[in-house]
């Protein structure tokens, strides 16, 4: 069966989570720990005008959260720090 309707006993008895529509990569600069850095490649952003720089503004604005991004110089990949 393709769609079936559940009793309000047997939705209470399933385990579920809402569906997030985040990015990979912000999900893992939003989890960083003061100190901690990581390198995220070019593939990983396939659409114009994206980049990790974008969430970690984004992210910044919202939180008190700090963060660095930096390029490497073959334009290869991102550095993200996270400063505060």
């Amino acid at each position: 069966m393709l769609v079936q309707l559940l009793s309000t006993e047997e939705r209470e008895n399933i385990n579920i989570k809402r569906l997030g529509r985040q990015h990979y990569v912000r999900i893992r600069i939003d989890g960083l720990r003061v100190g901690e850095s990581i390198r995220v490649s070019r593939e990983a952003f396939n659409w114009k005008g994206q980049t990790p720089k974008r969430f970690c503004n984004e992210i910044q604005k919202k939180t008190t959260k700090k963060f660095v991004v930096y390029l490497e110089t073959s334009n290869t990949h991102w550095i993200i720090d996270r400063l505060k």
